[in-house]
């Protein structure tokens, strides 16, 4: 799939892992939830949500997200997070939230789940840096929405 080709391209990213090191600190303190905290919100704050082209689904690399555009809609907002979060260690599953028209699946939304601890994962934690309105760890679910 290509967002998976994405992110595989942008988390070994040496610019990507630079940036993404700067901003969680040291990882020895293995204080992950702090760590993800701190990513999550530099995302929401310093990466711009932005709307695909008209008539047009677009998928942009992390690299491109992050240093040139500055902003992305869901799918490139979860490929730069993945991009981040695995350049360090932190596995992650793309999460989908769809649709059903006329007997048919559409993805209508995309988002992370982050695996805690990084090498033997026992928590799955939403990660969702495309929605203003939920925090870290929350999901679709608290807002209702309706596929």
């Amino acid at each position: 799939m290509k967002i998976r080709s994405l992110i595989e391209e942008g988390k070994s990213n040496p610019f990507i892992r630079t940036v993404t090191a700067q901003i969680i600190g040291d990882g020895r303190d293995y204080n992950y939830m702090k760590h993800l905290e701190r990513l999550y919100l530099w995302i929401k704050n310093n990466i711009r949500y932005i709307y695909d082209i008209q008539a047009l689904e677009t998928f942009q690399s992390a690299h491109l997200t992050l240093f040139t555009i500055k902003a992305g809609d869901c799918d490139d907002l979860t490929i730069l997070s993945a991009a981040m979060l695995e350049s360090c260690g932190f596995p992650t599953k793309l999460m989908y939230l769809v649709k059903k028209i006329n007997g048919v699946n559409y993805p209508i939304h995309i988002w992370l789940k982050v695996g805690i601890p990084p090498l033997k994962p026992i928590n799955w934690i939403d990660f969702d840096s495309a929605e203003r309105s939920l925090n870290l760890g929350e999901n679709y679910k608290k807002l209702n929405f309706a596929a």
